[in-house]
């Protein structure tokens, strides 16, 4: 073990079936020996060259048997020399394809080639959240155990991920989209958080995968208010004081319900979930995911964001914000497309698909440099799409195929976008409202949006964004 990191020798030995001919050596397997740098056999693999690095070191990991070794393979890169393997390139192109294969074959003289497994103790969240607090950031001590909370977060996700086909069995995809769409339009009226509007569609989800039959329209109602209800207790007190939460629960109600009533059904939704609740949503691992927005203001006239969370740092990062947290909830309104993948990877596929139909984010650093370049885009869009790719590996390390997770949601996400905007029954009327709300300056003015950017939001179009998509990738 180095001071921070692990290291893990990776001894390859070809198992050559022709040793003369370069084009033979593409279709040979390969031979790993995984030892600790004490000498410790951890693995012997067998790997076919065109397999993915990823794949190679997923194998890798599920062969450590011992806890402790384990513990200390987190964020694991595969290093050749000086030179980190991308986990979505093959393994023979990483090593300079057929001919640097046979040439490292031919240079180690029948012995093995040595890859070292770089593990680094701490993830690049956390990293950024000691810098917030270096900078004078009040994190309460919560760097410490950031990691393990960000993966408990992740696998609680997991653990209680509704069905969809049973949510869709018992409420149908056109009505559902109007109850997420009321829950938005109450939650703006009321001012509350759009974390309460994410957690109370998920429980109310979750309840339905649960029951498992068709849901009586007359109850729509009274079951979103109780999920409402139970996000609102659930929320920090200062928000709710003693007799806030009823008096919400009373306007959105309109006189048709009792609020004793909407106590029945919370108790009969908490019943049904045995009492298992806080679990994170796609707008928990979004927040997660913005730290590496934050910083220090930049501009005196920043404004932070509700409950006096600290906002991006320029307005291209609070424009890419913004347009990640409409998707976010547009998300909500496809329950298929919702729990068809993991809560964060679809937060990381928000911010990737913001990223590219917004373009690169230009910080006060790169401005004047990339001015000088205008061929920078596609470079810079790569390596911003890189670090988001690192950071979602903080809520699940050692995840192989990451990349390719995230890529399949951009495009489910670039999709459905697409067509809710070309929608004209109610799920266009469901979109264009949610256009309308993330737009105004009063919610983008809390992020430091301003008006110029509101209108940058407005035009954010998906075509621009499939089209950059299918370019990026």
């Amino acid at each position: 073990l180095g001071i921070g990191c692990a290291w893990v020798i990776v001894r390859c030995g070809h198992m050559m079936l022709e040793t003369n001919g370069v084009a033979n050596a593409a279709l040979d397997r390969v031979a790993v020996e995984v030892r600790t740098v004490g000498g410790t056999l951890l693995a012997e693999l067998t790997v076919h060259p065109e397999e993915t690095v990823g794949l190679l070191k997923q194998r890798v990991l599920v062969g450590i048997q011992d806890a402790e070794l384990r513990a200390c393979c987190r964020q694991p890169v595969l290093v050749a020399g000086n030179k980190p393997l991308p986990d979505g390139h093959r393994f023979i192109d990483c090593l300079g394809g057929p001919a640097g294969l046979a040439q490292a074959a031919s240079a180690s003289v029948g012995g093995p080639l040595v890859l070292c497994l770089v593990s680094m103790q701490r993830s690049r969240l956390a990293d950024k959240l000691e810098q917030f607090e270096r900078s004078g950031g009040d994190v309460a001590g919560a760097v410490d155990v950031a990691d393990a909370v960000f993966q408990a977060e992740h696998e609680a996700s997991l653990r209680h991920r509704p069905q969809a086909i049973n949510v869709t069995t018992a409420m149908p995809q056109e009505k559902r989209a109007q109850v997420v769409a009321w829950l938005g339009m109450a939650c703006e009226a009321m001012l509350l958080d759009d974390a309460l509007l994410h957690g109370a569609v998920l429980t109310l989800d979750r309840y339905l995968s649960a029951c498992r039959e068709t849901l009586n329209e007359s109850q729509l109602l009274q079951l979103s208010l109780a999920a409402l209800c139970t996000e609102m207790k659930l929320a920090n007190e200062d928000n709710f004081p003693p007799g806030h939460w009823q008096r919400v629960l009373a306007r959105l109600s309109q006189g048709r319900l009792l609020l004793s009533g909407v106590f029945e059904a919370e108790a009969a939704m908490l019943r049904q979930l045995g009492f298992v609740l806080f679990i994170p949503t796609v707008l928990t691992f979004l927040s997660g995911l913005s730290l590496r927005f934050v910083g220090k203001p930049q501009d005196p006239m920043e404004t932070p964001m509700q409950d006096g969370r600290p906002g991006p740092s320029t307005p291209g990062m609070a424009l890419h914000v913004v347009l990640a947290r409409l998707l976010a909830e547009l998300v909500l309104y496809d329950a298929e497309l919702q729990y068809r993948h993991a809560p964060a990877i679809l937060a990381g596929a928000t911010l990737g698909t913001a990223l590219l139909c917004c373009g690169p984010i230009a910080s006060h650093e790169t401005v004047a440099a990339e001015a000088d370049n205008p061929d920078s885009d596609g470079s810079t869009l790569e390596a911003q799409h890189g670090l988001l790719l690192q950071d979602l590996a903080s809520y699940c390390p050692g995840t192989c195929g990451l990349d390719g997770m995230v890529r399949t949601a951009e495009l489910d996400i670039l999709h459905f976008w697409l067509e809710c905007s070309q929608a004209t029954g109610p799920m266009g009327q469901c979109y264009a409202h949610l256009r309308r709300r993330h737009s105004r300056l009063c919610y983008v003015e809390q992020f430091g949006l301003g008006y110029a950017g509101a209108r940058q939001l407005e035009d954010a179009s998906p075509t621009d964004g499939l089209n950059r998509f299918h370019a990026f990738y």
